[in-house]
């Protein structure tokens, strides 16, 4: 079966959470949902809270919210000038990202996040 490589939505982590339920073994839960193994495990260690279950409506709420935080840049007004700055001086953002590692910032980034 062809896995998917989109986002778990909704209703698979509905099915999730059932087949979890009965007792279904992770690598049986991604075979059912068309994922990797490896996503199933990361979906539930992410999303079960230490002193509870799985729950899917609680899992979709912590998922979007990850998805929609904002980015490093947004966030952090210093890095946002610098990067801002070299980009006008003509840096390239493999020039911005690695000056930033060996200047020893504690904020550093890869040049994706600089594009």
């Amino acid at each position: 079966m062809e896995q998917d490589h989109t986002k778990i939505q909704i209703e698979e982590r509905v099915t999730l959470f059932r087949l979890h339920q009965l007792g279904y073994k992770k690598a049986e839960i991604a075979r059912e949902l068309g994922r990797h193994r490896c996503s199933i495990g990361r979906e539930l260690k992410r999303n079960t809270p230490s002193s509870g279950e799985y729950l899917p409506e609680a899992a979709q709420r912590k998922a979007k919210a990850r998805r929609y935080r904002r980015r490093r840049c947004e966030r952090d007004p210093e890095l946002s000038t610098y990067v801002e700055d070299r980009l006008e001086w003509g840096w390239s953002p493999e020039q911005i990202a690695g000056r930033r590692r060996l200047e020893g910032h504690t904020h550093v980034l890869s040049h994706e996040a600089v594009y």
